[in-house]
């Protein structure tokens, strides 16, 4: 049953404007691009470099650091730079610390290599986050802001989940291929085994230690063992990199999207 006359939800004329909706987007963009790199960088301490969940935290510290202190201290940029304009600067640095990881993303990766690109991309989605909600909340007529503000928050839940699923399949998708291509080039692997093991690969490909691979084939022989560990490492490493450079790309989009945002400071001037 519909009932008319009530008062909506959400109003679809405000989906019309163009500052909201290009906010949505950035927003979205925003935290994509944090829950994704959260995630990969979450499976590279813990499953490739075998690191327990305290160390896994200690080598976040140069991300969400960074994060917290550009978040807290970059409103006051808003005073002199239009914030579209830090949102836009902020979006092209985070792709360069997305560049900055997948250039040094390796399997004998050490924590001070990893900690670079991770401050950076703290740093700009400190910047990004500081901005995005005031910028959009600004342009809107007072009778809309509560309707406005849960769909920013709506687009942040959708961007969190969004980073996980959307990158963690490419990072998988990025696993399988890398891992069949690699035993199919094997000159270790005999080639009776090969369709067995392509096989079993489609069919459970997951990301796994070399821990408990090496646990799986116990029974394996030694040479064997050995090549498969090579292959998952490598494999798990050009997975990583194929979903931060899908990050890039999402990275790209938000920033193409922020030509949209509205243009204006806001407006602290008056408050003085």
């Amino acid at each position: 049953m519909i009932l008319k006359g009530g008062t909506p939800l959400v109003h679809i004329s405000t989906l019309r404007d163009k500052y909201l909706s290009s906010g949505l987007f950035t927003q979205m963009v925003q935290t994509t691009l944090m829950s994704g790199i959260l995630f990969t960088m979450a499976l590279l301490m813990q499953i490739v470099l075998g690191l327990n969940a305290m160390q896994t935290g200690f080598l976040f510290l140069p991300f969400s650091i960074p994060l917290l202190i550009s978040s807290l201290t970059a409103s006051r940029l808003a005073f002199r730079i239009a914030p579209k304009i830090i949102i836009q600067g902020g979006l092209i640095l985070a792709i360069i610390g997305l560049m900055l990881l997948i250039g040094t993303l390796d399997i004998d990766i050490v924590g001070i290599e990893l900690s670079t690109g991770l401050v950076v991309i703290g740093i700009v989605l400190g910047l990004i986050a500081s901005q995005i909600m005031n910028l959009v909340l600004s342009k809107v007529v007072p009778e809309r802001t509560s309707e406005t503000a849960a769909l920013m928050i709506t687009s942040q839940n959708l961007g969190m989940s969004l980073g996980t699923a959307l990158l963690g399949s490419i990072l998988i998708a990025g696993l399988l291929v890398s891992s069949t291509n690699l035993v199919e080039e094997s000159t270790v692997i005999p080639e009776d085994l090969k369709p067995d093991l392509i096989m079993a690969l489609e069919e459970n490909v997951r990301f796994i230690s070399n821990t408990e691979l090496e646990n799986i084939l116990k029974d394996a022989p030694p040479e064997i063992t050995a090549e498969i560990l090579r292959i998952n490492e490598i494999a798990q490493i050009n997975g990583m990199k194929l979903s931060l450079f899908a990050a890039i790309v999402i990275g790209v989009l938000g920033l193409i999207i922020s030509f949209f945002l509205p243009k204006n400071k806001l407006v602290f001037e008056e408050l003085k």
